[in-house]
């Protein structure tokens, strides 16, 4: 079967017709920190052990450190992936 352009658009039309547009609904706050996620917390010198695989706990750390102005190094340890604050 081939797909064309007007194909694939009719579907996406498809899709889109049955959203519901709605008014008054609130927009909720934003979380600005988990309370399983201790990076806002943590003084410099500190550390903690995580169980996440290493990519997660870099992005992770990555992503604290810009929300709250810190920096972070993450290396993996024998038993997990070990996050300190470094500055």
């Amino acid at each position: 079967m081939e797909k064309t352009i007007s194909g694939m658009l009719g579907v996406l039309w498809e899709v889109f017709m049955d959203v519901v547009i709605e008014d008054g609904v609130p927009l909720p706050g934003r979380r600005t920190e988990r309370k399983d996620y201790p990076h806002g917390r943590m003084e410099v010198g500190q550390s903690f052990l995580s169980q996440r695989d290493y990519a997660s706990e870099s992005a992770l750390a990555y992503r604290m450190g810009k929300l709250h102005g810190m920096k972070f190094s993450v290396r993996k340890v024998e038993g997990g992936v070990r996050v300190w604050r470094t500055a």
